[in-house]
């Protein structure tokens, strides 16, 4: 760009330039915008000026603040787009050069700019202080900037949604692959995760208030779909023991046992067992935004790039929230159940328990508890030449003759205590949970308690005892086993894990070394079958 034929000679110092005047409201009020770079020694020189913004400007430029006189006061350097910057006191006039040029010429305070506008008693000729002038290009570019400031922090408070639904659907795939890929469950955990976003809370008043608002929110907004395992993957990979037992009538994909059955890809699925037990989840959120003026803007962009292809998608835009889709992948821990539907749009009600269902403990006949290999019983409860097995044991033809499952007591009690905390409540209803899957497997419990070497030996049996006694009545209390014995013993630091010799001298880093021999052992006894 070229400041002719406007532009006059001028000298800066022992620069010589090409220097145009803006003296006037409409020159003062243009300045640059919009303009390609200065070409070198090009200059504006802007009257009564102390100081400058770049908006709307394409390129970097340098700004020389001069006295009433002409005389340097201050540089700015390299000032880019969309800033501002100040001359500070004394300042009259700014002169704005291509970027680099005030370190290429070597301007320096008190060189003077000579200029016919100038006389040695100040600037002559140009019209006194345009009052308000300010004012008004702030009044145009000041919105413009509002609408940018507005859209960052709406792309910020997306962004920490995002972030919060990520997480979220990690939790829902989560409890998807514990509770046999139920999608109520899926739903639940989903809305919990999302506790956060709604407000999140201190105590549990407040978190049952996010809770509810998330649940309100989401109604009609939320879409899950389960795209595996797929119908094909049913089809080719349901065991009709498990069919029978654990899916009242649903097809079901077995997670158990896959070590030992063949990885061939089987029917229209394509898929090897492996395969059929990933669940895999879309999850389709409408966020609303919430910075004003934006969630118009937003929607009506969002409405002209639709290309209708989705009814739901289309649901969300014209209702002015942004579609958000998360998939995630996950292995599954239980037996997978095929579901009614496999998509699912949140209703507003109260979800289903998201507590873990199915699958159950694992055998020890697939660990060192058992003797032999297991046969594979193959789909559908088969043994590997293709005949079923007599019992219909979902886990082959190796019936688990009881196991042992250590629970760590310092989650189920306080330091010294013998009453249950709530986590450690909360960790014995999911055994319970899963415990109740087998019981016509087992005759009977004994619970055996253990405490670490510290203290006093005969307090020791006596704590041992009283946690053991502690989680038969909580086991019975809430109806486990039914009809089945229950057997306590207290050994106090007797069978150590960890001895004291393995351990520091003293202090928390010892107690949290032997903090494994604090434990309560559940042994079950086998029921031949």
């Amino acid at each position: 760009m070229s400041l002719s034929p406007d532009a006059v000679e001028a000298r800066l110092g022992r620069v010589q330039l090409r220097l145009r005047v803006a003296d006037g409201f409409f020159s003062r009020f243009k300045g640059l915008m919009l303009r390609s770079a200065l070409p070198e020694q090009e200059a504006l020189l802007i009257t009564r000026c102390n100081s400058v913004h770049s908006a709307f400007m394409r390129c970097a430029i340098d700004v020389v603040y001069l006295d009433e006189n002409g005389y340097v006061l201050r540089c700015a350097e390299h000032l880019r787009p969309w800033r501002a910057s100040f001359g500070g006191r004394g300042a009259r006039h700014a002169l704005e050069l291509r970027a680099g040029s005030v370190e290429r010429f070597g301007i320096r305070p008190r060189e003077r700019l000579e200029h016919p506008v100038f006389a040695l008693r100040g600037l002559q000729g140009v019209p006194h202080r345009q009052r308000g002038a300010t004012m008004l290009e702030f009044a145009f570019a000041g919105p413009v900037i509002t609408l940018l400031g507005l859209a960052l922090t709406q792309y910020g408070m997306l962004f920490f949604a995002k972030n919060q639904i990520n997480q979220a659907s990690f939790m829902a795939a989560r409890a998807g692959s514990v509770g046999n890929a139920n999608l109520e469950k899926v739903l639940s955990a989903y809305t919990r995760a999302l506790i956060p976003l709604y407000g999140g809370g201190r105590n549990a008043a407040e978190l049952a208030e996010s809770y509810a608002k998330a649940t309100v929110d989401m109604a009609g907004h939320v879409r899950i779909e389960l795209l595996n395992p797929t119908p094909k993957s049913f089809a080719d990979w349901n065991d009709p023991a498990l069919q029978k037992t654990l899916g009242g009538g649903k097809r079901v994909v077995p997670f158990a046992n896959q070590a030992y059955k063949t990885m061939e890809v089987r029917g229209e699925s394509k898929q090897d067992i492996q395969d059929a037990n990933l669940i895999k989840l879309r999850i389709t959120q409408g966020y609303q935004p919430k910075v004003p003026l934006m969630a118009g803007i937003y929607s009506k962009w969002l409405q002209w790039m639709d290309k209708g292809g989705d009814s739901f998608h289309t649901q969300l835009v014209n209702a002015g929230r942004i579609p958000v889709v998360t998939d995630v992948t996950m292995q599954m821990q239980t037996d997978a159940i095929e579901q009614d539907s496999t998509v699912l749009v949140a209703t507003g009600g109260e979800p289903g328990d998201t507590t873990p269902r199915g699958g159950g403990a694992p055998p020890d006949c697939l660990t060192i508890g058992c003797g032999s290999t297991p046969a594979d019983p193959g789909p559908g409860g088969s043994t590997g030449d293709g005949s079923a097995t007599g019992s219909g044991d979902p886990y082959g033809s190796c019936t688990p003759s009881g196991y042992k499952e250590t629970l760590p007591t310092d989650t189920l009690f306080d330091f010294g205590k013998s009453t249950l905390t709530a986590e450690g409540r909360k960790q014995l209803d999911g055994y319970i949970d899963s415990a109740k899957q087998r019981a016509n497997e087992f005759s009977g419990i004994t619970l055996t308690g253990y405490t670490d070497p510290l203290g006093n030996a005969a307090a020791n049996d006596k704590l041992s005892l009283a946690r053991a006694t502690a989680v038969r009545d909580y086991l019975r209390s809430h109806g486990f086993p039914p009809d089945k014995a229950i057997q306590v013993q207290g050994k106090g630091s007797s069978d150590p894990l960890k001895t004291l010799a393995q351990c520091p001298a003293s202090g928390q880093a010892q107690l949290d070394c032997l903090a494994p021999n604090r434990r309560v052992v559940i042994e079950v006894q086998g029921n031949p079958t």
